[in-house]
């Protein structure tokens, strides 16, 4: 059966015994894991968790409902979270059995922002008795706002508007991120439920998703300029600052094409370096000596090759099936090693 987000939080704080599978879909990825998470925390301490994905049930339909009839080794409350890539068909037949099971003790939740409303996966919840979905769709500017502060109040922290929203602003108004964003800062400020902290503006800007220009600005020079000594802790940064991955490709985009349209230049004799001071060329001074080195390493070819390889991992990233974060890793990597061996050949 189909319900409001509302009416999902409730059902989930207070599961009903006949409801056996719980499904979480929707672009608001950033959601679903909150709304997970908050089941989790309502679960007992003492609650067996079993993780499963969609595509260990492809091979094995019959597993997820008898994990959901198994009892626990120790006689405790036991429940089930799946992570479903994509559409939810490879594990269609397996949530069909669990429907179908005469007994399933132990409550399944199951995440999948790629399963789309009109998918057979949506279509078979929405029609069992015994199963509740819930598409979680993006908030406009001023609900996420809301939202950071919510997270804020749980952590114990203090959060002004002007201060959330200008969090809001900084990592792109994504969920995690924003909670990923004050855990840090609940950690620095030593906050707790006897001691509230306030996030002020000055504690954001020295905590809060650092520099992100000058982060993003590291991540295009390390990759397109081959600075291969420089990957590991340029990834360990990113990892920490938690860049939106849409917003530094959509740079690394900005960068790449600044390169095709001087790259003619050079390639008709002109130095880089000259190429990249003229004025007429409007590039931005403190970016000229980084865009001159990218300018020697990649060619036309390299630069079409460049402009298809980031669109393809854009597309990856918004289709969901695989978490941005591991897809945006692998193209800084998989660039970064390229543009080193093409530093490498124009050094001979």
């Amino acid at each position: 059966m189909r319900v409001k987000v509302e009416e999902m939080l409730r059902a989930l704080d207070r599961p009903a015994a006949a409801t056996r599978f719980f499904l979480l879909t929707g672009p608001d990825e950033g959601a679903i894991a909150a709304v997970a998470r908050r089941f989790s925390s309502r679960m007992d301490a003492d609650a067996e968790r079993i993780d499963l994905d969609s595509a260990a049930l492809k091979g094995d339909p019959a597993r997820l409902s008898d994990e959901a009839a198994a009892i626990s080794l120790f006689g405790g409350p036991r429940w089930i979270q799946i992570a479903i890539a994509g559409s939810g068909d490879d594990c269609i037949d397996a949530v069909a059995a669990l429907l179908e099971a005469p007994a399933a003790g132990n409550p399944v939740i199951a995440t999948g922002p790629g399963v789309s409303a009109k998918s057979r996966l949506i279509k078979l919840v929405d029609a069992a008795p015994n199963a509740l979905s819930s598409i979680h769709y993006e908030l406009d500017a001023g609900k996420i706002d809301q939202v950071a502060s919510h997270i804020a109040r749980e952590l114990h922290l203090k959060l002004t508007s002007r201060v959330a929203r200008a969090l809001c602003e900084m990592v792109g108004s994504n969920r995690e991120i924003i909670r990923r964003e004050l855990e840090k800062i609940a950690t620095f400020l030593d906050a707790s439920p006897e001691t509230s902290r306030e996030v002020t503006a000055e504690t954001l800007g020295a905590l809060g998703a650092e520099n992100h220009e000058e982060d993003i600005n590291r991540c295009i020079d390390v990759a397109l300029g081959g600075a291969a000594q420089e990957l590991a802790p340029m990834l360990a940064a990113l990892e920490a600052t938690a860049l939106n991955e849409i917003r530094l490709i959509r740079a690394m985009g900005n960068r790449v094409r600044t390169i095709a349209k001087l790259r003619p230049q050079v390639d008709r004799g002109r130095g880089a370096s000259d190429v990249t001071r003229d004025r007429a060329n409007a590039v931005f001074f403190k970016e000229q000596a980084s865009v001159a080195r990218q300018l020697a390493i990649w060619d036309a070819k390299g630069v079409a090759r460049l402009i298809d390889r980031l669109q393809a991992t854009e597309r990856a990233i918004k289709s969901r099936n695989t978490p941005g974060g591991i897809l945006m890793r692998q193209l800084l990597v998989e660039l970064t090693r390229e543009a080193a061996k093409r530093r490498s050949r124009t050094m001979r």
